[in-house]
């Protein structure tokens, strides 16, 4: 993905009296050639400007081990800011995990690292959880998903904070997952060798929680978790259709959509158990077959069954109907 970057650096120093065998001043020459290589390069950025529609394509063919969330979430991210410069963004992840680096002192403990990145993110830089989300009924307006905005602010949400502290832990190779609960998500370090976890909730400052307080306060059910819907570590993969989802919902906000579905489509080909691009499916589908007028309605009726019949299998859990919202978590 860096390939799509392109960064020149010319130097060159006025020559007074030398010229070349031609006769011409080289200072002439070279600022010729400095000319023709920005003609070329200005010619070859028109031709490769940004896409998110071939972004995408080249997602969906990208293996694992080739996944940078930090860029995946960038790339998606100049959909709704053009102008956002993905390197000068990434070295600024770069940094952060050159800090937490420092802070770990070489150890490969779970707890020491784990404490590293808290006290880099959170207390030494100060990374947070945005107040705007709980005014908005626990999502926020859509900036606060954005990995460039929590960048710029350092004010997130769960989505977001999420992606920030998984970003760098990539950058500095340890096992740390991304986890889902209903409308929610954290991260998991999983220690290879002894195969022990750690649920980290990168919303109260990287505490660890254990699996049952998110069944608790999520209502999560043993559907759900048979079928591996929640409380899973994901791919980066998979992830990656996690933020794809925002996208579409960002547009939607907007009513920029109506009824293409293709990036939903495409985030469960990312990641097929995501309950919330099915809910998403269906919940527009409801909305398309009562506005429909043109004879589609049985068709929407038949889409509507299929994704209720999903939404049902994945144990989806509505935000409203978690106990997290019900005992009164907004106020």
């Amino acid at each position: 993905m860096h390939s799509n970057q392109f960064h020149w650096l010319i130097k060159f120093s006025f020559l007074k009296k030398k010229t070349s065998g031609s006769g011409y001043p080289l200072a002439s020459l070279i600022m010729i050639v400095v000319l023709s290589v920005s003609v070329l390069f200005a010619s070859r950025m028109s031709s490769r400007k940004f896409s998110i529609a071939a972004y995408i394509d080249q997602l969906m063919t990208l293996p694992e081990d080739q996944i940078d969330i930090g860029l995946v979430s960038l790339n998606l991210s100049k959909e709704f800011y053009p102008d956002l410069n993905i390197e000068a963004y990434s070295k600024k992840i770069d940094q952060l995990a050159q800090k937490v680096n420092v802070e770990t002192r070489g150890s490969n403990q779970p707890p020491h690292r784990i404490w590293a990145l808290n006290e880099v993110l959170f207390r030494q830089e100060g990374y947070g959880y945005d107040k705007e989300t709980i005014q908005f009924g626990g999502f926020g307006p859509d900036h606060l998903n954005y990995l460039n905005h929590i960048l710029d602010t350092k004010q997130g949400n769960c989505l977001s904070l999420t992606t920030l502290y998984l970003a760098v832990a990539q950058r500095l190779d340890y096992p740390i997952y991304p986890v889902l609960a209903p409308m929610h998500s954290f991260l998991r370090y999983v220690d290879p060798i002894t195969e022990k976890s750690y649920n980290i909730e990168v919303t109260t400052g990287g505490i660890i929680n254990p699996d049952p307080y998110y069944v608790k306060t999520f209502g999560i059910s043993d559907k759900a978790i048979k079928a591996g819907t929640y409380l899973r570590i994901m791919k980066n993969r998979e992830f990656s259709g996690i933020l794809l989802t925002q996208n579409w919902l960002t547009h939607s906000h907007k009513a920029r959509f109506d009824n293409n579905f293709s990036y939903l489509e495409k985030s469960i080909a990312l990641a097929p158990l995501n309950p919330n691009a099915y809910r998403l499916l269906h919940d527009s589908h409801i909305y398309l077959s009562a506005a429909d007028e043109g004879g589609q309605s049985f068709n929407y009726h038949d889409l509507v069954d299929q994704y209720t019949k999903t939404v049902d299998e994945l144990g989806y859990v509505a935000m409203e109907n978690t106990p997290y919202v019900k005992e009164g978590w907004t106020k």
